[in-house]
């Protein structure tokens, strides 16, 4: 069951500097979401995250980097057209 607003009664405060706003600012419209609900929704999405699930972010990561690297340097001995 979801939990309704007037169950919240704690805060976090933090600060962010103009930038940081903004893209959190641009996040959160991106997700059709105000700025309060996409940032509980991303922390807490953080803190119930598993070790399983962090490392998963770390081996995509290698994966795609190596997966570029294939490509570059593939796309170097193709012949180049004159």
């Amino acid at each position: 069951m979801p939990t309704s607003e007037s169950n919240r009664t704690k805060s976090i405060a933090t600060r962010l500097t103009d930038t940081e706003y903004a893209e959190i600012e641009s996040a959160a419209a991106s997700a059709g979401k105000k700025v309060a609900e996409w940032l509980r929704e991303a922390a807490l999405a953080q803190a119930r995250a598993t070790g399983e699930e962090k490392a998963t972010d770390t081996v995509l990561l290698a994966e795609l980097m190596a997966l570029r690297s294939v490509i570059v340097n593939y796309s170097r001995s193709l012949p180049r057209g004159h």
